[in-house]
């Protein structure tokens, strides 16, 4: 199950287990042959071997389709002395932190270097490195992070700044991008803005100033759908060139309910002379 899961891109994990579970089923595909691999249904051997192509309880996890997390590390010990083997020391154990060496500094046991490498060449913020390792962030895995880049000399150039904020941002924004969204976003043409989609700027007549300060300009909905929020449905437009806009504020709706409720134009016909006598 495990290579099936890396097969089909995704990670091999207690929630993907069951997606694929039920996709097979849809498709009419027995899959019972293949066992979820947990530490229990493992052998011996293939678990060893595990171990010894393992860099750290984040790749051994990986290895074995389990969730990286505390009590899993603590199993796998268990059946490593079991066994009668010992995980490597130089692996990312959880334990105490230990107390502050001769020289100072924190004392905090570092990383698997191969893990932790690997981690922060993939990650943005110390945070998600943290959590790319199994742990979360709290202040024994930031000590142990910062004695981390002390003794592997790990670069951290890309970590930080505007560019991070504006990737967290846009991963915020993207749901919003879409046709008949049910919620209204508020200050949705500046964050369009932050994240580099758009400038600030009108887009009819390129205004980007009024009387030395910048243009207040509004957010408009070219189809005159204020639900529809899809990237080319939007646009930056100073209050002049809004206003001119055969859709401003809701010009266009008053028209439509005007077309759908408007009187028929065929002329009624003539009363009789028994109609009129009534009245």
């Amino acid at each position: 199950m495990a290579d099936l899961c890396r097969a089909l891109g995704i990670v091999p994990r207690g929630g993907n287990y069951e997606s694929v579970y039920d996709y097979a089923d849809e498709l009419g595909i027995d899959l019972r042959r293949l066992a979820r691999p947990t530490a229990r249904h493992v052998t011996d051997d293939e678990f060893l071997a595990a171990v010894e192509a393992s860099t750290g309880y984040p790749d051994l996890c990986r290895r074995l389709g389990l969730r990286a997390y505390h009590t899993t590390y603590r199993r796998l010990r268990e059946r490593t002395r079991q066994l009668g083997r010992r995980l490597p020391a130089e692996w990312s154990r959880p334990g105490p932190r230990p107390s502050p060496g001769p020289r100072g500094g924190t004392g905090a046991t570092p990383f698997a270097e191969h893990e932790f490498r690997r981690a922060t060449l993939g990650n943005f913020s110390i945070a998600s490195v943290i959590r790319a390792l199994g742990w979360q962030p709290c202040g024994t895995t930031y000590a142990r992070y910062a004695a981390s880049v002390a003794r592997y000399d790990v670069d951290t150039s890309h970590f930080g700044g505007a560019g991070t904020r504006v990737l967290f941002l846009l991963d915020k924004l993207a749901p919003e991008l879409a046709a008949n969204t049910t919620n209204r976003f508020t200050d949705l043409g500046r964050r369009l803005v932050t994240v580099g989609l758009k400038t600030w700027e009108c887009e009819r007549c390129d205004i980007t100033e009024w009387q030395g300060q910048a243009a207040p300009l509004e957010l408009d909905h070219v189809n005159g759908d204020r639900r529809d929020n899809r990237l080319e449905n939007l646009r930056l437009l100073c209050p002049n060139c809004h206003a001119l806009t055969p859709t401003y504020r809701g010009r266009n709706r008053g028209a439509r309910l005007t077309r759908e409720f408007a009187a028929p134009d065929a002329t009624p016909a003539p009363l009789k002379m028994e109609q009129l006598a009534l009245l």
